[in-house]
């Protein structure tokens, strides 16, 4: 019998036996298939059951395909039961087609020696399915029911039944009828629900139930064959280079790789044709691929750390550089060896996890337009410069003054390329090309630093490459590990840093002090934004650190009688996060919000309303609110708590 599906040589011994075992008269137990999520358990059984499923060969018999349910969320066996009748009624109503709704009364009553006349007028009930157990087609031995009767269950480890109840109810088409039983489960997942329950033995009733049990191996070669054999050329052509990323990961997820390469190929098919046509597009798309596949597969299999790699963040600690090392061992072999240029070059990590997040393409839209594979303005002098080591020597001292008056005359207005035109003079003095000194090359991009991180606006948001302080527009930044261009670096850093702060004070001062009905059930969905550190949210943070309380006030009197409530019930979810999350508590962040609650609170309680009563009731309640989270914060432990972050 031909399998469809690509299999290791573990998992045909898998298919072999199962043969075997669908055949048996009465196995008298079932097998278990195991394997962890997304390594193609149920791929690989639902392969195997439409080679199972048999033509209808006697319209005198009814015939009983193989049954797949998945116990994913069920919480009673009446549940069960009503999915295994609902495929058994088809069956009944198929065969009605066929042979006519007569012939299959008479097949019943023959098979299940009933009397179909329900309502004793004579006359045949008109609803066969719904006047029989239809749970008898598997009981009946009957010659006159054919096929090899069977039951797949799949997500055992996803059902919310006990597991003692399932494995009983699943055990009595084991004892008691001939179906073949097959169990589909991510074990592990029940091993480590049930070792700690008290009365609850997983291993004895497994024992008891379970005769063979097989662990689905992934194969990794064939499956993205499998993956890949509709698509374009595009990555047929780059099957070796997917497979390298997917084993470096060490994910062993061939479901969340599968989504990731179609995660990736509607981004490409937004792609707009002319940059398709480009000559550079293939090149461009190899890289991105690469950098997507790498983001996807660490960001769904949990590894928050991916946000970090490549990530301007491994300037300001010691854990981001920690998280890019992880990376570089996985990673920095197969993109040497395949020639992947700085993710810089394509599309940004950070960018690329908040594709994943939103599935919102306008970025990426946006930033191919400038990206140096498709550039199409001329080079600036500073760019031709970049190369003094190549150019003619007339060009050299033309370019050589040309981009210094620019850099001492404001004329340079982008911040990379400051730090461009500062390693390249560095580079030239370092080569005895140039006079400029270093105190004077120092000074002058301090100088146009201020202006330009300003004026751009630049944040660690909006800059997070580490390619930006490695690497931009393609290059190399000449000069990097000397004293000097680090000193002009950490300068940038700061400067950005003190933009991050601004912002985010601009920010949290944009919601609090300007709280409206038209904005504060929005208060939730504006925290979760990314801080501009790129490390947390806005909501791990203390919020109310530099917000005026008097202020705060004065906006919550104006709001709406039900928008007060919405604003104490966001208040009570901040400083109750445990009712929201069992793994959450409070942390640092939240003690540092203390004294602005008490300044609140001392607001709220002499604030008075005339006949208003049920916005003095609101008051009153957010008062009671704020003295509730006020004595648990001051309550609260925080020796230990991280200082910002979860």
């Amino acid at each position: 019998m031909f399998i469809k599906i690509y299999l290791t040589m573990k998992n045909k011994i898998i298919t072999d036996y199962l043969e075997y075992f669908v055949n048996l008269e009465k196995p008298g137990y079932a097998v278990l298939l195991k394997g962890k999520w997304g390594s193609g358990k149920t791929h690989f059984i639902q392969n195997l059951l439409e080679n199972w499923n048999e033509p209808e060969d006697d319209k005198a018999k009814i015939q009983i395909n193989p049954i797949y349910i998945s116990l994913n969320g069920i919480s009673n066996t009446k549940t069960v039961t009503d999915k295994l009748k609902a495929k058994l009624s088809p069956i009944l109503y198929s065969k009605a087609v066929k042979v006519g709704k007569k012939v299959l009364e008479g097949i019943l009553k023959t098979t299940l020696k009933i009397d179909l006349d329900i309502n004793n007028d004579g006359e045949s009930d008109s609803n066969i399915s719904g006047t029989i157990d239809l749970l008898s087609l598997l009981d009946s031995e009957s010659k006159n029911i054919t096929g090899k009767k069977i039951l797949i269950f799949d997500d055992l480890e996803r059902c919310k039944i006990p597991i003692d109840e399932i494995f009983g109810y699943i055990n009595n088409f084991v004892e008691h009828t001939n179906c073949k039983i097959i169990l589909v489960a991510e074990e592990d997942i029940i091993h480590e629900k049930y070792e700690k329950s008290e009365g609850i033995c997983y291993k004895d009733f497994k024992e008891k139930l379970i005769g063979r049990t097989f662990e689905i191996e992934s194969d990794t070669t064939t499956a993205i064959k499998s993956f890949t054999k509709n698509s374009n050329g595009f990555f047929k052509q780059n099957e070796e280079l997917i497979e390298e990323i997917f084993i470096a990961s060490k994910t062993h997820n061939l479901r969340i790789l599968k989504h990731s390469l179609l995660d990736y190929k509607r981004l490409i098919d937004e792609t707009e044709k002319e940059y398709k046509n480009h000559p550079n597009f293939k090149i461009f798309s190899k890289n991105l691929l690469c950098y997507f596949l790498i983001t996807s597969l660490e960001y769904k299999s949990g590894n928050t750390n991916i946000k970090h790699y490549q990530s301007i963040s491994s300037f300001f600690n010691d854990y981001s550089t920690k998280s890019n090392s992880e990376f570089d061992k996985k990673y920095d072999s197969l993109i040497k060896k395949y020639s992947i240029k700085n993710s810089s070059f394509s599309l940004e990590i950070e960018e690329l996890l908040n594709y994943l997040k939103t599935g919102s393409v306008s970025k990426y839209l946006k930033v191919i337009e400038n990206n140096v594979f498709f550039r199409k303005s001329e080079e600036k002098d500073w760019e031709k410069l970049w190369l003094w080591y190549f150019i003619d020597d007339i060009e050299f001292n033309r370019l050589k003054k040309s981009v210094w008056n620019d850099f001492i005359n404001n004329k340079i207005n982008s911040t990379f390329e400051i730090l461009h035109v500062s390693g390249i003079y560095l580079s030239l003095l370092k080569n005895d090309l140039s006079n400029k000194q270093p105190y004077l090359i120092i000074k002058n991009a301090k100088k146009q630093l201020r202006r330009t991180v300003k004026n751009e606006n630049i944040t660690i948001l909006e800059s997070k490459g580490r390619g930006y302080f490695n690497s931009s527009y393609g290059k190399q930044y000449q000069s990097k590990d000397s004293k000097e261009f680090n000193e002009i670096l950490d300068f940038t850093i700061s400067l950005i840093k003190n933009n991050q702060n601004n912002n985010s004070k601009t920010f949290l001062s944009d919601i609090f002090h300007h709280l409206s009905d038209e904005n504060v059930n929005f208060i939730p969905e504006l925290l979760s934004k990314t801080y501009p550190d790129s490390k947390t949210n806005y909501d791990r943070t203390p919020i109310f650190k530099y917000i005026n309380a008097k202020k705060v006030n004065t906006k919550i009197k104006n709001l709406n009688n039900d928008n007060i409530d919405s604003f104490t019930n966001f208040l009570h979810n901040r400083y109750h996060p445990e009712e929201t999350y069992t793994n959450l508590t409070l942390k640092k962040y939240h003690e540092d919000d203390i004294p602005f609650l008490k300044e609140l609170l001392s607001t709220v309680s002499i604030t008075k309303f005339k006949n208003r009563p049920i916005k003095t009731f609101q008051y009153l309640k957010l008062e009671n609110e704020l003295k509730r989270i006020i004595h648990k914060l001051d309550s609260f432990d925080f020796e230990g708590q991280d200082a910002q972050y979860y």
